[in-house]
């Protein structure tokens, strides 16, 4: 995997939004491990923390969407004024 030339450009292209709830079961699993602390895996491999913390913005992105989802939806059935009319620079 790490060896694949266009691993890089399989992670800056990954499309987090496509991310199953399967998917964030397992990742979730690995987040909670205190091993998997960049800190700590820091130690062994650099390359290493640098794709733990990829992970682990990957998990906290996804538990931030399924509370911010819902939340945008309802806020977008609210009726929102319409906006003040304002005048020209100069104007009196």
């Amino acid at each position: 995997m790490l060896g694949d030339f266009h691993f890089l450009d399989a992670l800056l292209l990954y499309d987090k939004d496509a991310m199953t709830p399967e998917m964030t079961a397992q990742v979730s699993g690995f987040c909670t491990n205190p091993q998997f602390d960049p800190n700590v895996v820091s130690r062994s491999s650099q390359s290493a923390a640098v794709l733990a913390k990829w992970v682990l913005a990957m998990d906290d992105y996804q538990r931030v969407k399924k509370v911010r989802v819902p939340q945008r939806s309802s806020t977008r059935s609210l009726p929102f004024p319409p906006p003040p009319e304002t005048k020209p620079r100069g104007a009196a």
